[in-house]
């Protein structure tokens, strides 16, 4: 009973450390601010302070990022890398349709 108890204790220490997951966002850019190194997507949502050694490629307002980072329980972690994806296809705005 006692190896039973043990066990089950190991492993409840073992799934109590938040572990840090490899994730990745891949939206619109509404801003980026170089001073405080903040991304802001189009639906407001925010990747802040990005740490300096993290090469942030030049961005503008319309173009499509992707964000690699390490997602902790109650946020971001880390960073792994930023890429702006400059396939113009993708920036496009189809044409209003003629009404006739």
């Amino acid at each position: 009973m006692t190896a039973r108890a043990l066990f089950v204790a190991a492993g409840l220490l073992a799934a109590s450390f938040t572990p840090a997951f490899a994730d990745s966002a891949t939206a619109i850019v509404a801003d980026w601010d170089q001073v405080t190194r903040t991304i802001t997507l189009e639906d407001r949502s925010q990747f802040a302070d990005i740490p300096a050694e993290v090469k942030v490629p030049p961005m503008q307002a319309g173009d499509e990022v992707t964000v690699d980072y390490l997602a902790a329980e109650d946020g971001v972690e880390g960073y792994n890398s930023i890429t702006v994806n400059r396939d113009i296809a993708k920036r496009l705005v189809p044409l209003p349709q003629k009404r006739g």
